[in-house]
């Protein structure tokens, strides 16, 4: 659960998130507040959530695609920083397998909406264009 809290405090784009998942896929940690878990109808006990079964759409698009470009989890040997689309939306990916000595074995997975990137840019942008404007309307009284 610290894992997942310390994800949840991690702010670094509007819609994007981050995820932690073992090899064969189950969910460890993420940025969303969805839990790792989930309990079965007609169960008492709780079970581990496939990421590709998560309820968080950037987080599942995200492991679909990494899942079906790379045929799997278990493939993705070195970091990859990746671009996709799906439904008509651009995404940026980037996957970085992460293990110690201990036998822990995941993926660390940041998938940002393009829309949020260049929202990001676009503000900046904007932000640039009124100091610049301000900065020649300030220089000009002062001439006069």
């Amino acid at each position: 659960m610290e894992l997942q809290q310390y994800l949840d405090r991690i702010k670094f784009s509007k819609t994007g998130q981050i995820f932690a998942i073992e090899r064969s896929g189950l969910l460890v940690a993420s940025s969303s507040q969805e839990s790792p878990f989930r309990k079965m109808p007609r169960k008492q006990q709780l079970q581990r959530v496939n990421v590709l079964d998560s309820q968080t759409p950037v987080i599942r698009t995200a492991a679909k695609y990494l899942y079906e470009h790379f045929g799997g989890f278990g493939d993705i040997k070195q970091r990859q920083q990746l671009k996709f689309s799906r439904d008509g939306q651009e995404y940026f990916v980037e996957v970085l397998p992460f293990s110690d000595v201990y036998g822990l074995n995941w993926l660390i997975a940041i998938a940002v909406p393009e829309s949020d990137f260049l929202g990001e840019i676009n503000r900046n942008t904007r932000l640039q264009f009124y100091l610049v404007w301000w900065r020649c309307c300030d220089h000009s009284r002062e001439m006069a």
